[in-house]
């Protein structure tokens, strides 16, 4: 990623960090601080994009390649 930044420098834009997130970011408890923000809650109601990279139980994965039956680990907090 570092050579493709360093190549479009000059063309592109960065996105700040607090736009693209992991979904790990979220397994902290609401009130729990982030890296970029005071609470949990805080990050979530900022957050534009999340890069989804691990399931509910912290395996590696993408959300459409979890079973079925594994969806309803997810909870709307």
């Amino acid at each position: 990623m570092d050579i493709l930044n360093a190549y479009f420098k000059d063309s592109v834009h960065h996105l700040p960090g607090v736009y693209t997130i992991l979904n790990s970011d979220f397994r902290r408890a609401p009130s729990e601080k982030s890296s970029l923000f005071d609470t949990t809650a805080e990050l979530k109601n900022h957050t534009k994009i999340v890069h989804f990279s691990c399931k509910p139980n912290g395996e590696y994965g993408k959300p459409w390649d979890w079973p079925t039956h594994d969806l309803s680990l997810i909870e709307d907090k």
